[in-house]
């Protein structure tokens, strides 16, 4: 389905930029709102968490949020490294000032990125990855 809406551009352009990271071997991921099972292994978790809208000029708004990358790997199988390599990698992936390719005249811009710390979830070790994102849009 092609986004059209400005909320579906910015959920589309940071999900892109996501899916052109590569592991070796594969790392399957979740995608928001899409089946997923979660296989045995390591995989991550993609969810966007908006925040409020901010008039910043004269018919220009800023859009913002977190885009939350999770890495879920079992718990005692391989320890901690992993898991915070695979953190590593997607902070590296989004550094600070990135801007996404234009999407329909909305363009993503990244703050910063961190890795948080690591969560035991059950059967799951869990290291959540925040991506601070902005995106300035003309109000019409």
């Amino acid at each position: 389905m092609t986004a059209t809406s400005i909320e579906a551009r910015i959920t589309d352009a940071l999900c892109t930029r996501l899916g052109t990271l590569v592991f070796t071997p594969a790392i399957p991921v979740a995608w928001p709102n899409l089946a997923f099972t979660p296989p045995s292994g390591r995989y991550l978790r993609a969810s966007l968490m908006r925040g409020r809208t901010e008039a910043t000029a004269f018919k220009t708004d800023t859009q913002q949020g977190i885009f939350q990358i999770s890495v879920f790997s079992p718990v005692g199988a391989e320890g901690a490294i992993p898991a915070d390599n695979v953190a590593g990698a997607i902070v590296a992936h989004f550094p600070r000032g990135l801007w996404l390719p234009p999407n329909g005249g909305v363009t993503v811009r990244v703050r910063r990125s961190w890795a948080g710390s690591a969560i035991k979830d059950n059967d799951r070790w869990h290291v959540p990855v925040s991506v601070d994102w902005f995106a300035q849009v003309n109000s019409a």
